[in-house]
């Protein structure tokens, strides 16, 4: 189970870094048993969908 919340962390880091058009600070932290994806030193909640329809309305519902 570590191995694969560890695997979906990279990823999220991977996207978050391949979709900055500048450069900013992007960290994965360990908080006590916890880990956060951080953007300049502050938590960084990814908001996603899954799949390949409609991704015009992602930003228009808060997507990032």
């Amino acid at each position: 189970m570590k191995d694969i919340f560890k695997t979906c962390l990279f990823t999220l880091l991977m996207l978050a870094i391949t979709n900055m058009g500048y450069t900013q600070k992007t960290q994965i932290v360990k908080q006590g048993k916890q880990w956060k994806l951080t953007v300049d030193n502050r938590p960084f909640f990814v908001k996603g969908v899954v799949g390949h329809t409609f991704l015009e309305k992602v930003k228009l519902y808060g997507g990032n």
